[in-house]
C-alpha cells in the first residue's frame, strides 16, 4: 500500500482509460468484490491518479471490510 500521495511525478492517463478503470472497480465494489476493488483503486492510486472516485472507492471498500482506518494513508 503506497505512504502519503506525491503528486510531482503526476501523469494522468486518457479521460477515457481512466473512466474504465474507476469503472470496472465500482462494478466490483457493488457485486461485493471488496478486495479486488482495493486492488484496482489502489492501482490507480499508485499510478498517481489522484482522482476523488478512486479514493472515495478505496475508502467505502475498506469500510465495508470493517478496516476503515487501512484507507488512512491518503490523509
Amino acid at each position: 500500500m503506497p505512504s502519503k500521495l506525491e503528486l510531482s511525478n503526476f501523469q494522468p492517463l486518457s479521460k477515457a482509460k481512466l473512466q474504465a478503470n474507476i469503472t470496472k472497480a465500482e462494478i466490483l465494489f457493488y457485486q461485493g468484490a471488496y478486495t479486488v476493488a482495493i486492488q484496482e483503486a489502489e492501482q490507480l492510486i499508485e499510478q498517481k491518479q489522484l482522482h476523488f472516485d478512486a479514493c472515495y472507492l478505496l475508502a467505502q471498500a475498506w469500510a465495508n471490510l470493517g478496516k476503515a482506518d487501512q484507507a488512512t494513508f491518503l490523509l
